[in-house]
């Protein structure tokens, strides 16, 4: 089995690393190795769990992880107006959220 963590660097420092294979493993760390530590235990946490209830087949014996390319995420402000959203209601009408 082969994982990826992506790693982000936020605007403040602090890094993101994720696991797009296997969704919500997602940590933050001080440092790029923090992060990719906290990944992969959390990963290897996650496909422990799978594997005790039944959801991921146990037959692969390998299991290797590749970093991916970092970047810095800059942080914006959003007018909060652009977060109101119309939304379909059962009946046809749309109300705002």
């Amino acid at each position: 089995m082969r994982l990826t963590i992506r790693l982000l660097r936020e605007a403040d420092g602090r890094w993101i690393g994720d696991v797009p294979e296997l969704p919500g493993v997602s940590v933050y760390g001080a440092t790029s190795e923090e992060a990719t530590v906290k990944a992969k235990a959390l990963a290897l946490g996650v496909i422990a769990e799978e594997i005790e209830h039944g959801e991921m087949n146990p037959s692969a014996d390998t299991l290797q992880f590749s970093i991916a390319a970092c970047a810095i995420v800059q942080a914006r402000r959003v007018p909060a107006a652009q977060f109101l959203t119309a939304w379909p209601q059962e009946n046809g009408s749309s109300a705002v959220v």
